[in-house]
C-alpha cells in the first residue's frame, strides 16, 4: 500500500490525528501503551508540538491547542478518544484515504500519511522521555505549572508564539540530539 509521505505533501504538518495514532502505537510498541489514556495523549502531544517548535521551527502539527481544566487541550483528539475515558487507548489503525484509480476503475485504500524518519525520531524521545509517568495527572500538573497554560484564560487558544517564547527560555525542554 502506498503511503503519501511528508515530503510529497509539499513538506506541510501533519495531522494531529496522524501523530496522535502514531504516540499510542508507538507507546503499545514500547510498553507503555496501557497507560495512554487521553488525558495523558493530549499532554504529549502538546510537549510534541513544543519539541517540534524549537527543534524544528516549526508546528509538527496544525491545531488549535487550548488551556483546558486540566492543561493543554487538542480538541479534535479529545473528541475522537473521548470514548475511552481513563482508560489507556488501545492500538490504532492508520488513517486511510479512499482513492479513484481510474485506469482500472476501482477504490483503493492509502494510507494518509508517512510521518519522516527524523520526525518519528523526535516523537519518539518526546514519547520514551513522558509515557513512562504513569500517573496522567503528574503530566497535567507540570503543564499547568508553566507559563503557557498559565497566562492563557482558559477554554483559549494558546498560541505557539507564546509556546516556543517560553520554552526558549527553560533549560527543561526536550533536547537537541
Amino acid at each position: 500500500m502506498h503511503r503519501i509521505s511528508y515530503e510529497e505533501k509539499g513538506g506541510n504538518m501533519y495531522n494531529v490525528l496522524d501523530v496522535a495514532i502514531y504516540v499510542i502505537n508507538y507507546a503499545h510498541d514500547t510498553g507503555c501503551g496501557e497507560s495512554m489514556s487521553n488525558l495523558k495523549l493530549q499532554k504529549i502531544l502538546y510537549y510534541i508540538q513544543v519539541a517540534f517548535l524549537l527543534k524544528k521551527n516549526k508546528e509538527c502539527f496544525k491545531a488549535v491547542i487550548i488551556a483546558g481544566e486540566f492543561g493543554p487541550v487538542i480538541p479534535e483528539v479529545y473528541q475522537k478518544y473521548k470514548i475511552y475515558g481513563r482508560r489507556g487507548i488501545p492500538k490504532q489503525e492508520n488513517r486511510k484515504v479512499l482513492q479513484l484509480d481510474c485506469e482500472k476503475m476501482r477504490i483503493i485504500k492509502k494510507e494518509i500519511t508517512e510521518i519522516s524518519r527524523g520526525d518519528k525520531r523526535l516523537i519518539e524521545k518526546v514519547v520514551d522521555t513522558y509515557a513512562a509517568i504513569t500517573e496522567p495527572i503528574a503530566l497535567a500538573k507540570k503543564t499547568c505549572e508553566e507559563d503557557p497554560w498559565e497566562n492563557t484564560p482558559l477554554n483559549k487558544e494558546i498560541k505557539n508564539s507564546l509556546i516556543r517564547k517560553y520554552y526558549l527560555s527553560k533549560k527543561n525542554h526536550v533536547r537537541r540530539r
